[in-house]
């Protein structure tokens, strides 16, 4: 089944503001949840991935929100390059914001998800509680309970 024909839609649930979205990524809004959630559906440019984190790091500062779940299943390794940037200047904003609980959907590559396990243990030093699901559905509902 193509990752396409796996979306997970939790908006016909609840409440939800498209934020952003390409031929990659679709960044939502959960008002009444405080979460922000991204979906990769292919690996993403540069500049979207940034533009990805700035639209998601605004909507942290702006709503007071301190939840993010990252359906990351259709992305492969980072660049180099932007995980530096993601690390220097994306992560200190969003712990500024108040960023305490990240659910990640590990992509399918292997790489990827060895790429977002090392992410996710090294943020958890920083403070930040995360928990790693291979579906959509669990990483959500983990999210709501926090």
């Amino acid at each position: 089944m193509a990752l396409s024909e796996k979306k997970y839609d939790p908006g016909s649930v609840h409440e939800r503001a498209l934020v952003l979205q390409n031929e990659h990524i679709t960044l939502w809004y959960y008002p009444g949840l405080k979460i922000v959630h991204h979906q990769m559906v292919g690996a993403p440019t540069s500049d979207e991935f940034r533009d990805l984190l700035d639209k998601g790091a605004c909507t942290l500062e702006r709503k007071g929100a301190i939840k993010w779940l990252s359906d990351d299943r259709g992305n492969t390794l980072l660049r180099p390059q932007d995980e530096e940037w993601a690390d220097t200047e994306w992560l200190p904003r969003v712990l500024r914001a108040g960023l305490k609980f990240w659910a990640i959907v590990m992509p399918v590559a292997a790489i990827g998800k060895l790429n977002m396990q090392r992410l996710a243990n090294q943020n958890a030093r920083r403070g930040i509680v995360s928990r790693v699901e291979s579906m959509p559905h669990p990483a959500f509902e983990w999210l709501k309970a926090q």
